[in-house]
């Protein structure tokens, strides 16, 4: 339809209506910032801009509670958070003999839940075991909450593979040898390339820039997102054209990857923000990991546009409580190809020290 339009009205006057329309909808808006109600009227009844992101929400809530009925589920999304509240309480100073009651005896059912299943994340099973195990050796069991909880878990009987998950200290986690200026250099290595050679990306690479991807932080250690890698010639060609920052150069990605937000990880809305977050923190090591394996890539920012949320939750098969967060070309380099220098924000321009 609006292909038709476009070639009905003359082009002169299309440009017309164009700038009315912006016009109108920047008044609209700076009328909308003017107060909560304002703006709960404008986005709300007049403006459907976020209505897919109110739909993704509830759909997730919806899930979330669906997931305890779930034969198939791997991992569990509430099962990996009560087992981190439990694992930073462990870590307090001082650790107290009684804490967490208001989500242990929902931890250790999920824990027997999930133990009962074939094809449950053995390692995710494995962590929990750990961080209750420790728990559990020296919680004060005069507490009947405590003491209940224990005996279920004893009961379950899981057997683990005898490595140890819970909290450690500082003084023996792993040391990195990489001092700042390499790193720095890192950092100033991985720039944005639009330009890649033909060279198929082995996704044995890829899945080994996981690796790294998969240690950034993550609020209560849900993770929740998923990323889509997409290789395939026919898929490709569709996928590609999906953001809107790939005009012009979308004919030259070798591999693209399409980070989604998984938002059934979550039972309240204020945490609706977590996905975006998170995914956003898994990429960054993400892209320094490919630079030391020899790709390149670029993060493609994902728009909230309702007509490509469908399209690429069509071509991912996406469920409902899933959306797009961004998208990252991935490839060899040419090495005659251009990158723009982007000159960065100075620290001083960026950082507000709060007295």
């Amino acid at each position: 339809m609006k292909q038709l339009i476009k070639r009905l009205i003359p082009s002169a006057l299309l440009g017309t209506v164009k700038k009315q329309k912006e016009a109108t909808a920047t008044a609209l808006t700076q009328l909308m910032g003017r107060s909560r109600w304002l703006a709960k009227l404008g986005y709300g009844v007049l403006s459907s801009l976020f209505s897919r992101e109110n739909y993704v929400t509830a759909a997730g809530i919806r899930r979330h509670h669906q997931l305890d009925k779930e034969p198939t589920q791997q991992s569990h999304a509430r099962l990996r958070r009560n087992t981190h509240r439990l694992e930073k309480g462990l870590t307090m100073q001082p650790r107290r003999e009684v804490f967490g009651l208001a989500y242990l005896g929902q931890l250790v059912d999920d824990f027997r839940s999930q133990a009962s299943k074939g094809n449950a994340c053995q390692e995710e099973l494995q962590w929990a075991n750990s961080v209750l195990t420790e728990y559990f050796s020296f919680a004060d069991e005069s507490e009947p909450a405590i003491k209940r909880a224990r005996a279920r878990f004893l009961a379950c009987g899981y057997v683990g593979n005898q490595q140890n998950y819970s909290p450690y200290e500082r003084q023996t986690s792993l040391q990195s040898r990489v001092e700042f200026d390499e790193f720095k250099k890192l950092a100033m290595q991985r720039r944005s390339v639009r330009w890649f050679t033909d060279e198929r990306v082995p996704r044995s690479l890829v899945e080994r820039a996981m690796q790294a991807a998969t240690l950034a932080p993550s609020a209560c250690n849900r993770q929740p997102f998923n990323v889509y890698i997409i290789d395939e010639d026919d898929a490709l060609k569709r996928a590609v054209k999906q953001p809107m920052g790939t005009a012009g150069w979308e004919h030259n990605i070798p591999m693209l990857a399409v980070f989604v937000g998984d938002f059934s990880c979550f039972e309240a809305a204020r945490d609706r923000h977590v996905p975006y977050i998170d995914a956003s923190l898994a990429a960054m090591n993400f892209m320094l990991a490919l630079e030391t394996l020899g790709l390149a890539s670029c993060p493609i920012n994902w728009p909230d546009i309702e007509i490509r949320e469908r399209r690429m939750a069509k071509l991912l098969k996406l469920d409902a409580w899933q959306r797009p967060i961004m998208c990252m070309a991935i490839g060899y380099a040419q090495e005659e190809g251009g990158i723009a220098f982007s000159q960065k924000k100075l620290p001083e321009q960026l950082i507000r020290y709060v007295e």
